[in-house]
């Protein structure tokens, strides 16, 4: 049987290895089903107990997921350099503004094409939104992460992070 990647190109032994790895080392492949690599055993996932406390999450309205997907989609592409860092700086701290505009941007830090795909969000806190989902291309995809608290201006993000 034949192992085929997106495009329906044949993986090598190598590229399989390398997809591996990469699935070991980035939290947005977590959920990604495993490559069947020759030899190697399937090892069932142990029951942990939960991160977050049980207590119910509350739950972000409609306007509040319009705007943390917007301001999050402008972010992805910003640090593709494909959108002004200003025309985010409402929506973002100015300690966070400070930081990405003052960034040193690495060649392969990220590839040309990458745009929010999915987004969940929660509230921890009244005041607080935590969003998660990821940004991909054509090849890759990454995790993305980002705060946002609620001021008098209203949300802006505090912190950013994409992943792998």
């Amino acid at each position: 049987m034949e192992n085929l990647n997106r495009q329906g190109e044949t993986l090598t032994p190598e590229t399989q290895f390398e997809t591996m790895r990469h699935a070991q080392e980035c939290m947005a492949c977590t959920t990604a089903q495993p490559l069947a690599i020759p030899d190697q055993r399937q090892v069932e996932p142990q029951e942990t107990e939960p991160l977050l406390p049980t207590a119910d999450l509350e739950t972000t309205t409609i306007q509040e997921y319009r705007i943390t997907a917007l301001v999050l989609a402008g972010l992805v592409e910003a640090l593709d350099d494909r959108r002004p860092l200003r025309q985010l700086e409402p929506h973002l701290t100015p300690l966070l503004y400070w930081h990405l505009n003052e960034r040193e941007r690495k060649p392969d830090e990220l590839q040309q094409g990458f745009r929010l795909r999915t987004l969940h969000t929660q509230k921890p806190q009244p005041e607080v939104i935590e969003a998660s989902g990821t940004a991909s291309n054509h090849r890759v995809a990454r995790a993305v992460a980002a705060r946002f608290h609620h001021y008098r201006r209203g949300w802006q993000c505090v912190t950013v992070k994409i992943l792998c």
